[in-house]
């Protein structure tokens, strides 16, 4: 698989980023930089296959816990079980690359456009120039709504577009009008 390591490099690297990660599990992997500049555990870290995980219908990312739980609950509710989802698009990353079946990929991804490290637009961009992943359905729920910021998702390949609701309700509607484009119900 051919990561687009440069970029994920520089994201990872970032302040914010790397405090994103030292709270949680992954704080042994922090950076250690070599003579040359280079973050060898990034490349560890992103090509090493780990268990085999088992997939999901939906990756829902986003680094808002109360989002995540209300959407993953919506979809549940929604009659979409095997909703998996993270707080990054580096742990999205990592979690494609542990399924191991292409039958077990996500059906769809719904992210966030404002992730730490990577953002949502770079995350959709990578995502869509790998082989494995670039049919997988990507739904962007963010809280900005510009036509310009529609039109360049679209343009990169999201399938849409959508402005997070305001109220579990809404959480509902919009679950079942994501699950039923992708015929996930």
């Amino acid at each position: 698989m051919e990561w687009k390591l440069k970029t994920l490099t520089k994201k990872l690297c970032q302040e914010e980023t790397i405090k994103h990660i030292s709270s949680g599990p992954l704080i042994a992997l922090l950076p250690q930089k070599s003579e040359n500049g280079n973050f060898d555990f990034i490349k560890k870290l992103l090509l090493t296959k780990t268990t085999e995980m088992a997939g999901c219908k939906i990756l829902i990312i986003d680094d808002d816990t109360d989002d995540v739980e209300i959407l993953h609950d919506a979809f549940v509710q929604s009659g979409v079980e095997n909703v998996h989802y993270v707080h990054s698009a580096l742990d999205a990353f990592m979690f494609l690359e542990q399924v191991q079946a292409e039958e077990e990929l996500p059906k769809l991804i719904v992210t966030d456009a404002f992730l730490p490290g990577i953002s949502g637009a770079e995350f959709l961009a990578d995502l869509k120039e790998m082989d494995r992943y670039k049919h997988i359905h990507v739904v962007v729920l963010s809280t900005v709504k510009s036509e310009k910021e529609i039109e360049k998702y679209r343009l990169m390949g999201a399938q849409d577009y959508l402005t997070k609701p305001s109220s579990y309700d809404e959480y509902v509607k919009v679950a079942k009008k994501i699950a039923e484009r992708v015929a996930l119900t």
